[in-house]
Formats: structure tokens, C-alpha cells, sequence
């Protein structure tokens, strides 16, 4: 009996632009279990730049996804699995967790633990060693959106790189 795996068809986000390092997942067109066909529209992915729609390069059942709607991933990031139900689901949650480490490390310069870990030390303390601040690109326009300072983001939350999340946590907590 042959080794299935080579069988299942791994999704990934690719590179649609060469400014584009990483996407938002949109809404899943196709759920966990559905026939899809080449061609077929799985999920919408969102960018700073466009939208676009993601589509079944083979057919098969989608087997697993592996990225959540509204969850921000970089290039290269496998978001489904299609294949048929007999085949073995290779181990995508440790090599996109990689890939998630290795983007997280271009953009801050220097090696992380986990993307969203404990983060230790006094805040103000972290925030004093750094110059400009470092954001995600849609942090900056969220951020640009409600006419916040990322500075004052980074002061309150002590994060190294801001995403979204504490952009739209800080919009919540001061009402801007």
C-alpha cells in the first residue's frame, strides 16, 4: 500500500503582489467536508491593497482548513486541505507555525517566541530601547483610519510589533 499523502493538495496564500507580505482570511465560501472541483471559489482573502477570491486548484473533499476567518497569515501560509477521505492529513499546524515564527522574526528583526506569547518586563521600559514604531500594515491603516499614534498604542501595550488586535483593543479601551 503506497504512502496517501502525496494524494491531498495543500492551499496556500500566495503572493499576489510583491508589496504584500500577508493577508486577512475572509469568509469561507466551502466548509470542512464539501466536493470541490478545480476552479471552485474556497475563501475570500484580504489585503491592504484588494480583495481576492482563492480558488481549488485540484478537486477532492476539503478535508481541513487551517486558517479561521478574519485571522491574519503571510504568504506561503496553508489555509486548506483538499483530498480524497481516505488520505492522510499531513501535520500543517507545526509548518505553518514555522512560517508564522519566520514572518513574525522578518518583521520584527529578531526571533519571538510565539505570535501572541506573555510578554515580560515594564512596558515603558521595552519601549524606550526602540525609535520608530513597528506595525503590521493593517494596524498602520486601522490605526491611520481613527487617527491614533502608533506610538501611544505601543506606550499603553508595550508590544514590540503591533497588530490589529491591540490597535483595535486600544480604539475600544479609549474610545477613538
Amino acid at each position: 500500500m503506497g504512502d496517501r499523502r502525496e494524494m491531498i493538495h495543500r492551499v496556500v496564500l500566495p503572493k499576489f503582489d510583491a508589496n504584500i507580505t500577508e493577508a486577512t482570511i475572509g469568509e469561507w465560501h466551502r466548509s470542512e467536508g464539501d466536493a470541490v472541483h478545480p476552479g471552485d471559489v474556497l475563501v475570500d482573502i484580504i489585503t491592504d491593497k484588494a480583495n481576492f477570491e482563492l480558488t481549488a486548484e485540484a478537486g477532492g473533499i476539503l478535508r481541513k482548513i487551517a486558517a479561521a476567518e478574519k485571522s491574519q497569515v503571510p504568504l506561503g501560509y496553508v489555509v486548506a486541505l483538499v483530498g480524497d477521505a481516505a488520505d492522510d492529513l499531513p501535520d500543517v499546524a507545526a509548518e505553518n507555525e514555522k512560517l508564522m515564527q519566520e514572518y513574525l522574526a522578518s518583521v520584527t528583526g529578531r526571533t519571538v517566541s510565539a505570535p501572541t506569547g506573555d510578554r515580560t518586563g515594564p512596558p515603558k521600559e521595552r519601549v524606550a530601547r526602540q525609535g520608530r514604531v513597528r506595525a503590521t500594515p493593517r494596524a498602520r491603516r486601522l490605526a491611520r483610519e481613527h487617527h491614533i499614534d502608533l506610538a501611544d498604542v505601543r506606550e499603553k501595550t508595550g508590544v514590540e510589533v503591533l497588530t490589529e488586535k491591540e490597535v483595535r483593543q486600544y480604539i475600544e479601551e479609549n474610545g477613538s
